[in-house]
């Protein structure tokens, strides 16, 4: 994986990661893997925690300018994403990662990605 895709990859698991790190509860866990859908070569990366920790405690606060686009970005770079529990009092957040040359699927009301 390099260039753009690789680039790609980058940002979405620093999203996942930054937000992990100063929202939620330990412990953090990371996985990814590579597949294949339709033909094309896909990444897949996800970070469990230990769910909502309340106000970012980790995290300095920054001005409003400068936080709350990661939704936007992971929109921007992913085919699918989502979120949900895992086991007891675990929570994960996914997404997946196509070339650059994928078609990204819509859902028909435009709230989100098709999985």
């Amino acid at each position: 994986m390099s260039g753009d895709y690789g680039a790609r990859v980058e940002v979405v698991v620093s999203e996942l990661v930054t937000n992990a790190f100063c929202y939620a509860l330990p412990d953090l866990g990371i996985t990814w893997q590579m597949f294949s859908r339709d033909g094309r070569s896909m990444v897949r990366v996800e970070v469990t925690d230990g769910g909502p920790a309340g106000p970012a405690a980790v995290c300095p606060e920054r001005p409003a300018l400068e936080r709350g686009r990661g939704t936007q970005v992971m929109d921007a770079l992913a085919c699918a994403r989502g979120a949900g529990q895992r086991g007891e009092g675990r929570f994960v957040r996914w997404v997946e990662v196509a070339p650059p040359l994928a078609t990204r699927m819509r859902s028909p009301t435009g709230s989100g990605f098709l999985r």
